[in-house]
């Protein structure tokens, strides 16, 4: 249908395939494409890469949720808490030092508290004890994690794959319209 309301015009179906140019012309419709300019697609090398690239961030995106990142974290709370060991074994001698000497002596500890260490090192030795006593739960927890990583993963997996499927159909249906494929 061409048009609206009582100035349009039913022709039957497939009617444009019948039409000889003048027809359109006459109906104001010409061959010439008013659509934008299309660009040359984009190498496929490059596109299955652009997808897979955004399927691995939003897939860590998402493996940030529930875990955190790197491991950096761990190593300094370990250094933070072989600094805590070091003025619980000698809490008078930890004392005794200037605030400078606290500071080369256990400088991750300094670093987070400033001048005294004693209230850090309880902070510390307080965290590691309530720590060990949820550790079953932290197992747990950390297992129940591992598991929606793994999950994550495995769909990570799956869409790339599901790409690739995409791209072979592409390209076997190019080859049945004798173009070339993606």
């Amino acid at each position: 249908m061409i048009g609206s309301g009582e100035a349009a015009i039913q022709y039957p179906p497939h009617w444009l395939t019948k039409a000889s140019p003048s027809d359109l012309a006459a109906l104001g419709i010409t061959w010439e494409a008013d659509a934008p300019k299309v660009r040359p697609p984009k190498p496929l090398d490059d596109v299955k890469k652009e997808l897979k690239d955004a399927i691995s961030v939003q897939a860590e995106n998402i493996r940030l949720q529930y875990v955190t990142a790197g491991s950096g974290k761990a190593m300094s709370y370990q250094e933070k808490l072989a600094e805590a060991r070091l003025v619980l074994d000698d809490t008078a001698a930890a004392a005794a030092l200037t605030a400078q000497e606290q500071q080369d002596t256990y400088p991750i500890l300094a670093s987070e508290i400033g001048v005294t260490a004693k209230g850090e090192v309880r902070h510390t030795k307080e965290t590691q004890t309530v720590k060990e006593a949820l550790s079953p739960f932290a197992k747990q927890a950390i297992s129940e994690l591992a598991l929606k990583v793994e999950e994550l993963e495995k769909k990570l997996q799956r869409s790339e794959r599901a790409i690739n499927i995409i791209i072979e159909a592409a390209k076997e249906h190019a080859a049945e319209k004798g173009k070339p494929g993606p």
